[in-house]
């Protein structure tokens, strides 16, 4: 086998790109294979959080070196995929978003060990968010712009109910929390999907997101969709993939604040659900 000069092949590439060949049969409905990469491509785009929240590095270097897969991927029916009663615009932009909410959770689960600052906490049942005020200050007096917070959905109900926070429903891309005398502060919920049992207000330049773009697209997702290597004992099938290449990291910890919520998380989780909007 060869190899590409300068780089040694990437096996996981050889992979997609064999599946991606495998389309003779997927051609029979006219546009609906480049519909469906399409599909999937917007859907990721319009829930990607990470630059909104990280500083985004791109590279093409596709070597293994430390780097997670984000993966999802999903086998149909080839009968079903040639079929025009099939609709498939809404799976598509399920497999999209999938890769957006694995982002997040990825980027979340980077929060999830760090330390408290000093003995700050908040309680779920009672919750007072002046602390996080004290944060923004605190961490502009450190020299640093804090600009992203992200928050327990635990919290929603509460946070949203008080007096006190001001909310921006209207920013763009994502509402933003108002604290005065400072820059609005982009706000991200956790989920189910995300969990997140603490807040963490930050500079976005103090977190990196490295991804390994697609080497035929340039994209930071890779998607491929093509037939399933044939299995005498299922039916031929036609396979969806779509995955990013990335590693998240901390660079500059100090620039983060931390501040835990405990309490009856399951009793306002439940209110959430219930006043979901």
């Amino acid at each position: 086998m060869l190899k590409r000069k300068g780089s040694p092949l990437n096996p996981r590439d050889d992979q997609i790109r064999a599946l991606k060949a495998r389309t003779e049969r997927l051609k029979e409905i006219p546009d609906r294979l480049e519909d469906c990469y399409q599909a999937i491509a917007r859907a990721y785009a319009d829930g990607t959080i990470v630059d909104h929240a990280a500083q985004v590095y791109e590279t093409d270097d596709r070597k293994p070196s430390g780097f997670r897969v984000l993966s999802n991927q999903e086998a149909r029916r080839l009968t079903e995929f040639n079929d025009t009663s099939y609709y498939w615009e809404f799976f598509c932009e399920q497999l999209g978003r999938s890769i957006a909410i694995a982002e997040e959770s990825h980027l979340t689960q980077q929060f999830a060990d760090m330390k408290p600052d000093s003995n700050v906490r908040i309680d779920a049942a009672h919750a007072d968010f002046s602390s996080i005020e004290r944060a923004v200050r605190e961490l502009s007096s450190r020299g640093y712009r804090p600009d992203t917070m992200f928050a327990p959905i635990s919290v929603y109900v509460s946070f949203n109910s008080d007096e006190n926070v001001k909310v921006d429903w209207n920013a763009s891309p994502r509402e933003a929390l108002i604290v005065p005398n400072s820059e609005p502060l982009k706000l991200f919920w956790s989920s189910q999907v995300a969990p997140l049992d603490r807040f963490v207000i930050y500079d976005s330049r103090a977190v990196t997101w490295e991804v390994k773009r697609d080497p035929g697209t340039k994209s930071r997702l890779t998607v491929a969709i093509g037939e399933r290597e044939s299995r005498p004992s299922q039916p031929d099938a036609v396979m969806f993939l779509a995955e990013t290449v990335v590693k998240c990291t901390i660079a500059n910890p100090d620039a983060l604040y931390v501040i835990p919520v405990q309490g009856q998380e399951g009793d306002v989780l439940e209110s959430t659900r219930t006043n979901d909007h």
